[in-house]
C-alpha cells in the first residue's frame, strides 16, 4: 500500500476470503450431549410403633386456632378473689398511737 494512501474500510470489507473457513471449535467436536437422570431413592414403608404420641403441641395448646374470627373467641374467666370478712374492731394502729395530747404537744 502507498504511504499517503490510508487504511480504507470501504475497500476492507469487500475483500472475500478465497478460502472455506472451518467453523469448528473443539466443543463442537468432541463434546457430545448427554441427559443426567436423577437417582431413584427406594422408598422404605415406616415401622408402625406403640410408642406414647402427644395428641398435640405446645404451641398448638397455648394459641388456640381461632380460625380467623369464625369461631367464638377464647376469653378468660374473670378471676375469683377469696373474700375475708373479718368485723371491724373501731380501734386502728393510727389511733392507738397518736392521742389527742400527742396532736396538742405537735402543735405548740
Amino acid at each position: 500500500m502507498p504511504p499517503n494512501e490510508g487504511f480504507n474500510v470501504e475497500k476492507e470489507h469487500k475483500i472475500i476470503n478465497p478460502h472455506k473457513m472451518d467453523l469448528a471449535t473443539t466443543n463442537k467436536t468432541k463434546f457430545q450431549a448427554f441427559s443426567v437422570k436423577p437417582k431413584t431413592k427406594e422408598m422404605r414403608k415406616a415401622e408402625l410403633s406403640d410408642a406414647p404420641m402427644v395428641a398435640m403441641s405446645s404451641y398448638s395448646a397455648g394459641f388456640p386456632n381461632w380460625k380467623n374470627g369464625k369461631q367464638d373467641i377464647y376469653h378468660e374467666k374473670h378471676p375469683q378473689f377469696p373474700y375475708y370478712s373479718l368485723p371491724f374492731k373501731g380501734n386502728s394502729n393510727y389511733k392507738n398511737n397518736f392521742t389527742e395530747e400527742q396532736m396538742k404537744q405537735l402543735r405548740k
